[in-house]
Formats: C-alpha cells, structure tokens, sequence
C-alpha cells in the first residue's frame, strides 16, 4: 500500500520568496503469497500458513510457510523466504516487525539485521532498519527453521510473519 502527502515550505528571504514543494510517499511491505520460499530441492511461492489462535497478528501481513501445515515437523524445516522492492527517493524513516515459528535470521541488502532463536508463541520483535535501505532496488530475505518436536503438522507448524514500513523523500 502506497501512502504520499506533500509538504509545502516557504522560504524568504529578503524581498525574494520561493516555494519548495516536498513529498513524501510510504509503502508497507508484508508477507503473503507474493514472497518467494526455497528450501532444499524446493522454489516457489509461499502460502498462507496454520494461524495458531495463540500467535500475533500484525495489520496487512499474513503469517507464510511453504504449506499450510509443516511437511516434515518430526525433522524440521528450514526455508529462506525473499521479497524484492524499491524505495523512489531518500528514505527518512523505517520500521521492520516480525515473529516466526520457531527462529529467524533477517537479511536485507545483503547484511544480517537481526535473529532470533527466542521462539515466544510467535509474539512479533520490531526493528529500526533506518541506514540499511537503499534507494532504488532492495531484498529482504529471512531465512526460518522450525524445530522438531513431537506430535503431528498440525501440533508443529511454521511460519513467518513480516511488516516493513518505509517512508522516503522524493527528490
């Protein structure tokens, strides 16, 4: 979703005035079917996962896997899913939350942001990811293994939850 506003500045200065018009514009980035997941012998696009009635929500996003239940949850899984996007302009200011089922590593542009083996019945960690977006091209990958455990799928499930808000300065 696509969110601009425009900010007019006036400055005189002695007996010449101008008028400098700035715009911003702002953009959610949220996991759902449009991400790619890999794992070993595996590519394609994720899927609305099992929402346990326990785990966070996050407004737009919805919680991914490579299935709906977990394939293999007496093994575990691992997968890395990757989302491209642009930033058109300087970006002024950025927020990143997340929660995964059970670990994640965070990578954008390349660089580990952020990771956490703190599985916490999938309450979602925010980030200031302001200095590590680019203007122009950017990719978000975060990599997600769920651990064994006992029981069935259903008892074992998966998933990824994402949310990265960026507002730039068109210039």
């Amino acid at each position: 979703m696509f969110r601009s506003f425009t900010l007019v500045i006036i400055f005189a200065f002695l007996s010449c005035s101008a008028v400098t018009l700035v715009s911003f514009e702002s953009v959610d980035i949220v996991s759902d079917e449009s991400w790619t997941v890999q794992g070993t012998n595996y590519m394609g696009k994720a899927v609305e996962a099992w929402n346990h009635p326990q785990w966070t929500s996050i407004s737009g996003a919805k919680w991914i896997w490579k299935s709906f239940y977990a394939e293999d949850p007496w093994n575990g899984e691992t997968y890395m899913f990757q989302k491209e996007f642009s930033i058109n302009g300087l970006p002024t200011q950025s927020s990143l939350t997340i929660a995964a089922d059970d670990s994640f590593a965070l990578i954008l542009n390349g660089n580990l942001v952020a990771s956490s083996q703190n599985w916490n019945e999938g309450q979602a960690q925010t980030f200031n990811v302001q200095g590590k977006l680019l203007q122009g091209r950017n990719t978000v990958q975060v990599v997600v293994s769920n651990y064994v455990r006992d029981g069935h799928s259903q008892f074992n499930t998966g998933g990824l939850l994402f949310k990265l808000t960026v507002t730039w300065l068109n210039i």
